[in-house]
């Protein structure tokens, strides 16, 4: 009985941890968008945590993957990473 207390916690923690911020994914109209994207930068952020100069090259990565969509604006968020001089 333990195990499986312990283990619906784990996955609840995971889920939590995974899920995407509040709004969750942002609907995307990739139609005024063709094969060629400008060079704007306008960072997005997309579902598979890739970010994306601007909202047209994320278009573009969804029509090669249509289970790509855009989770937020902005640059995805890097992990923060502890240098090795920190390190104990």
């Amino acid at each position: 009985m333990n195990i499986l207390i312990s283990s619906a916690l784990l996955f609840c923690i995971l889920a939590a941890a995974l899920w995407p911020e509040a709004g969750g994914v942002v609907r995307l109209d990739c139609r005024p968008y063709g094969p060629v994207c400008s060079k704007v930068l306008d960072p997005v952020c997309g579902t598979n945590f890739k970010t994306y100069d601007n909202t047209c090259e994320l278009c573009k990565a969804q029509r090669e993957n249509p289970r790509i969509s855009m989770r937020t604006k902005g640059d995805c968020r890097k992990p923060y990473l502890i240098p090795e001089n920190f390190r104990r």
